[in-house]
């Protein structure tokens, strides 16, 4: 166990590990501290589980979570300066499995380098779920790892500032999404998982969506002024609902998916900022698919 209570700490560099090849798959290790730490370290193959107790954690270095290891935050928050690895190869269904798990859907766990780009790095098998996701990396950008960084997020998912890269995996948000930072990559940000729950995207109108899912029966509602860059996504059929917003679809933007029930939703009047089409250089074929309530309406240009 650990337990770090000082009136008063400096920290610098430096990695704190937990366990070894010899500790027993039943060791659960209490890890409670008052104070920040640089790096963390989860070192075994037996899956013992390192847990948190009465304070969240403060990373200002990076996460490491070998094959046979388990990082339970037991509900309370976990903010990262680092990089972030799971090497357990367990499917993760839940908040409460796999080799980070934060507990319950509340918990928030914050990538917040401020001197760094930082790396989240999975396992071709595995899936790594957070409760609330929050990308706040003021220096550059968050990268997912090429095929290896499968997430879920069963809250909201924020980016507030820097980039977001996908490095070509779906990011699956359970939740709402709150983009005011700039997503980009060959993967997608898929908002639902196919049910009936109500999803909104909102956040400061400068938002930027890469490639953009929607997978909900019930629908997604815009809130503030959004860009997409790459491909807008109806997986089922449902409305995408903007308001008065401003959707904007970039010079390489399209829209995949779209049919009588599975379109663009405007208010239909004069005040709705509606949808813009940048068009590249040479000639270009777009629909519009948009409409209001009970009438599809699209224009092809």
């Amino acid at each position: 166990d650990l337990y770090l209570y000082p009136t008063s700490s400096s920290v610098t560099g430096g990695t704190i590990i937990m366990g070894n090849t010899s500790t027993a798959a039943s060791q659960t290790f209490k890890l409670s501290t008052t104070t920040s730490l640089y790096n963390l370290t989860l070192n075994t193959t037996n899956s013992p589980t390192t847990q948190l107790i009465s304070f969240g954690v403060t990373l200002k270095g990076s996460l490491t979570i070998q094959a046979g290891a388990i990082f339970n935050a037991n509900s309370l928050d976990v903010n990262i300066a680092g990089d972030f690895t799971n090497s357990n190869t367990t499917a993760a269904t839940s908040v409460t499995t796999g080799g980070y798990q934060p507990g319950i859907t509340t918990q928030i766990t914050t990538f917040n380098g401020t001197a760094n780009n930082q790396t989240i790095t999975g396992t071709a098998a595995n899936r790594t779920h957070f409760g609330n996701l929050v990308i706040n990396n003021t220096y550059g950008t968050v990268t997912l790892s090429t095929n290896t960084a499968a997430m879920t997020v069963n809250e909201t998912f924020t980016l507030t500032r820097g980039t977001l890269a996908d490095g070509g995996n779906t990011i699956t948000a359970l939740g709402n999404v709150s983009n005011s930072a700039t997503h980009t990559g060959a993967g997608s940000i898929t908002v639902g998982a196919g049910g009936a729950t109500a999803h909104n995207i909102s956040g400061s109108g400068s938002g930027v969506f890469g490639n953009l899912t929607l997978n909900s029966t019930s629908g997604v509602n815009l809130t503030a002024n959004t860009t997409v860059n790459g491909v807008l996504t109806f997986s089922v059929a449902a409305l995408f609902y903007i308001d008065n917003k401003l959707l904007t679809l970039e010079s390489s933007a399209t829209i995949s998916g779209a049919s009588s029930t599975r379109y663009i939703k405007t208010n239909g009047t004069l005040a709705d900022a509606g949808v813009r089409k940048v068009y590249p250089t040479g000639a270009w074929d777009f629909t519009f698919t948009i409409g209001v309530a009970g009438k599809y309406t699209p224009v092809r240009y």
